[in-house]
């Protein structure tokens, strides 16, 4: 599986064609006879795996936004709101598309999401929208969370 996630151009879908593969697998295995046979170390360490591909799907897919919004705000605002509309809105276009098969597994992404970029997005859309120089983002917070929550990995 590795492997053929190296052939994904996108560092972030091949991080969740692992994800989605290893929950299967664990998930296939908790289901047969076979968690017997592989033992309880085996399936912990598969449980660690998949927490860690979801890790890792977040840091391709959502840190670089987190990191736009926690930056220390500068001359470039609107700029930043540019580029972070079109982020969002590529995130929204390409990760609507993408599809997490198992419901737990989409809904701790969703959370995790959720939990690390609402807070400073909102944040962020305070500083911008004060003021004679109130910069548009196209999103608002609540608008953001209902894309996260109802649009994405389904």
């Amino acid at each position: 599986l590795e492997q053929k996630a190296q052939a994904v151009k996108s560092t972030a879908l091949a991080h969740l064609f692992l994800l989605n593969n290893a929950q299967f697998v664990l998930r296939a295995v908790q289901r047969s006879d076979l968690a017997r046979l592989v033992g309880e170390p085996w399936l912990t360490r598969q449980a660690a795996y998949v927490r860690q591909r979801l890790s890792d799907f977040f840091e391709a897919a959502w840190k670089p936004i987190v990191l736009t919004l926690t930056a220390a705000p500068g001359a470039k605002v609107a700029e930043t709101c540019r580029s972070l509309n079109a982020a969002l809105e590529g995130v929204q276009r390409a990760h609507g598309a993408w599809a997490v098969a198992d419901p737990e597994v989409r809904e701790a992404l969703r959370q995790r999401v959720r939990q690390k970029l609402l807070p400073p997005y909102a944040k962020f859309q305070e500083q911008v929208s004060v003021g004679a120089k109130a910069r548009p983002l196209k999103f608002t917070p609540e608008a953001l969370e209902r894309v996260i929550s109802q649009e994405l990995y389904e």
